[in-house]
């Protein structure tokens, strides 16, 4: 079987967090000679690049590596101020006119927006930040009622721990919800290890009226960080994604 193939965006300031979940979500899975998956990290300059706790990162590949892959997908943006390289644009919008599965982390939604890629989608981001994603993306069916849509062949997602459930629905998708499951346990401690480091066990509820799909209530969530402002974050669960204009909504629960 031909691995699947997974270009990571990497850049200066980025979430060691989010970088480091596609692999460590995928790459539990190539040991049992069920699926393979070759996650590779890019950037649009490559070389060392700095986290946002200081560490430097060597990372060989460039933006070619998204010519290559099957799946892209976009950490938490360092700053949704901070300008998106004209070459990465390109690059995710070649990917998506040959659709190509594009994700977004978080803040990562900013990424795509600039792209042009959520021109008439749905798509949803950090809470945040969702006053500035509402004013700078007028022409996206914005929805920060949700914590996490996916339409067509691009997916967005709330909160930072989302970024696990991201990563283990398109494993669910492609290989079934037992595959899934073995991916499940590792990342999920990885998910409370970050929980607990960041913000110990206190808990919050999300902003008034944000929702999953069907409930009325606020969604109760460990507080977790955005990487731009530290702010509260909401664990996510999204379903297969639909033909382009078909969205799923996804919901937390306490």
């Amino acid at each position: 079987m031909s691995p699947i193939r997974v270009a990571v965006l990497a850049f200066d300031g980025m979430s060691l967090f989010h970088l480091s979940v596609p692999g460590m979500v995928l790459g539990t899975l190539n040991g049992d000679g069920r699926t393979r998956y070759d996650v590779r990290y890019c950037a649009p300059v490559p070389g060392l690049i700095r986290s946002d706790q200081g560490l430097a990162v060597d990372v060989p590949d460039g933006l070619h590596a998204t010519r290559k892959a099957d799946i892209i997908i976009v950490p938490a943006w360092n700053d949704p101020q901070h300008a998106v390289p004209a070459a990465l644009s390109d690059a995710l919008r070649r990917a998506d006119a040959k659709g190509k599965l594009i994700v977004g982390l978080c803040l990562g939604a900013f990424v795509l927006g600039e792209a042009g890629l959520l021109e008439d989608r749905e798509a949803t981001t950090h809470w945040s930040a969702r006053d500035e994603f509402a004013r700078r993306f007028p022409n996206t069916k914005f929805r920060p009622d949700v914590l996490y849509v996916a339409d067509g062949n691009v997916i967005t997602s709330a909160g930072t721990v989302a970024a696990i459930d991201c990563c283990l629905q398109l494993v669910r998708d492609r290989h079934g919800a037992d595959v899934a499951g073995d991916a499940a346990a590792p990342a999920g401690r990885a998910g409370a290890v970050h929980r607990a480091a960041r913000a110990g066990t206190r808990q919050r509820d999300a902003p008034a009226g944000r929702t999953g799909m069907g409930q009325g209530t606020p969604v109760r969530a460990a507080v977790g960080r955005c990487p731009r402002e530290g702010r509260a974050h909401e664990p996510a669960h999204f379903h297969p994604p639909l033909p382009r204009g078909h969205g799923h909504h996804g919901y937390a629960v306490a």
